[in-house]
């Protein structure tokens, strides 16, 4: 996400994405996109957070203003997509070969072959470790 804010001039419009990312609770893109890495989530276009909650400690950040979305939304299209919501070739990522409700299953661990990573449920947290 530090892609966004390296061409950025203004620190006002600085401060603004930073709210944003605050409040969606987000650093890297693939939290941003869905499960098979090709575009980004709806949720994440209309300022809401994923269902998974963050594992990392967050300030608190209230909901940025209409403009403020506005202007995220469009710098994040801007930015990572092609059309629409697709992300641009250079920056798809792998997919996984489980779907988000297979994610959010009882088993404590996952592991997708194609991008060689496991996943690790705790509590109402997913981490992933890289084999």
């Amino acid at each position: 996400m530090d892609i966004i804010t390296r061409h950025i001039t203004s620190k006002n419009n600085c401060q603004r994405i930073n709210a944003c990312k605050l409040f969606l609770y987000i650093t890297l893109l693939s939290e941003i996109v869905t499960s098979k890495g090709k575009e980004i989530k709806m949720n994440i276009l209309k300022g809401k957070r994923n269902l998974n909650d963050s594992t990392k400690l967050w300030p608190r950040q209230k909901s940025p203003d209409v403009a403020t979305w506005k202007m995220g939304r469009l710098l994040l299209r801007k930015t990572f997509c092609s059309y629409d919501n697709h992300l641009q070739r250079n920056f798809k990522l792998g997919t996984c070969n489980c779907s988000e409700f297979q994610l959010s299953r009882t088993y404590r661990f996952l592991y997708s072959p194609t991008i060689e990573e496991i996943y690790q449920i705790k509590g109402n947290a997913i981490v992933n470790w890289f084999a």
